[in-house]
């Protein structure tokens, strides 16, 4: 420890300059800094932890992310003895991001390092045979990842990918840009330039409609078979009926199998409650279709009248399994058209 001569404040050797009183120690001293010994492990588990993101955005082919992820692990073991094993697999995975992405000299640039640090001769001429593969033009480009220079029409809603690195800039870099008081966004890589967005391939609307159009042949059969009138069964009419006229007491729901609900209209009947909302209930049992109502209340009537698996067409066999849960692709009007009349 050494003393600022104007304010005797602590100082340290490597110092210069005085913290507290800003007088100047030595203009002509070099700091000396000592040399802070390397935790492997926590080097370790940081590039375990890039990888494991860069993996994930590889995998969800946002390749921009990937890459930037990859060059995070790999400035945690470059150079350090002991890790080249793990240099090896981030700049691998580097090289394969860089290759997605269309940037061949990177991606060059990361192979020969890997071949540099390999010792199996086989494997280096793996490397080389890939090297050689990239000079001649022979790139993996993914046609969704392809980046052009931001239009007019993109400048307020596309996301905005550096031109650079192709990293996901944030509205905060984007900001000048986007209300048009500047032509150059800048990146925390220190590029500064017009951002890109990134463009696929287009979409097939009709096909994608068609698809999305197409309907479960074994799902079509249950409606099929939940559109006739089920023979012993539950029956819309009868408990519309005992709604509205007995539902003061939850004679409805002891027809329908709900029996808890029933003793609970039974014990609070004094108080004309559950005549109210029976009477609600009666409405909503009234406008239900039959295949509704069926497959509510006698769905094991209508699974009985399935055809067994043995008896499909081969075409048919491997049919998604059922689903009774109702999505946005059966509306009901879709259900009720299979009604051919009301009951009630």
């Amino acid at each position: 420890m050494i003393q600022c001569p104007v304010c005797s404040t602590n100082l340290e050797f490597w110092q210069i300059e005085c913290h507290d009183c800003g007088q100047f120690i030595s203009s002509n001293a070099i700091p000396i800094v000592e040399a802070v010994p390397i935790e492997e492990g926590d080097l370790e588990q940081a590039f375990a932890t890039w990888m494991k993101r860069g993996r994930k955005a590889f995998k969800l082919k946002s390749f921009d992310e990937a890459h930037a992820c990859y060059g995070e692990a790999l400035k945690r073991v470059k150079g350090v003895a002991g890790l080249e094993t793990s240099e090896v697999k981030a700049r691998q995975c580097l090289a394969d991001a860089y290759e997605k992405l269309g940037q061949k000299e990177e991606a060059i640039e990361n192979l020969i390092g890997v071949e540099s640090l390999l010792a199996d001769e086989k494997a280096r001429e793996k490397i080389r045979k890939r090297i050689d593969r990239l000079n001649r033009g022979e790139l993996e480009v993914e046609p969704e990842s392809r980046f052009v220079p931001c239009e007019k029409e993109d400048r307020q809603s596309a996301k905005l990918y550096c031109s650079s690195c192709f990293r996901l800039l944030s509205e905060a870099e984007v900001y000048p840009f986007r209300q048009g008081k500047s032509s150059r966004s800048r990146c925390a890589c220190g590029n500064e330039g017009s951002p890109m967005v990134m463009v696929g391939r287009e979409l097939d609307v009709e096909g994608l409609l068609e698809s999305g159009m197409r309907r479960n042949p074994r799902k079509d059969r249950l409606i099929e078979a939940a559109q006739k009138p089920v023979q012993g069964g539950r029956t819309r009419n009868t408990a519309f009926w005992l709604a509205l006229l007995l539902g003061l007491f939850g004679a409805h729901k002891f027809y329908l199998g709900e029996k808890a609900r029933g003793y609970a209209y039974l014990a609070l009947c004094w108080t004309l409650i559950p005549w109210a909302v029976a009477v609600y209930e009666a409405i909503l049992i009234a406008q239900m279709s039959r295949v509704s109502f069926n497959l509510v209340y006698n769905i094991e009537r209508v699974l009985a009248r399935m055809p067994d698996e043995e008896s499909l067409p081969p075409d048919q066999e491997d049919a998604a399994v059922l689903s009774m849960i109702v999505s946005e692709d059966d509306p009901e009007d879709l259900i009720d058209e299979w009604s051919v009349e009301d009951e009630v």
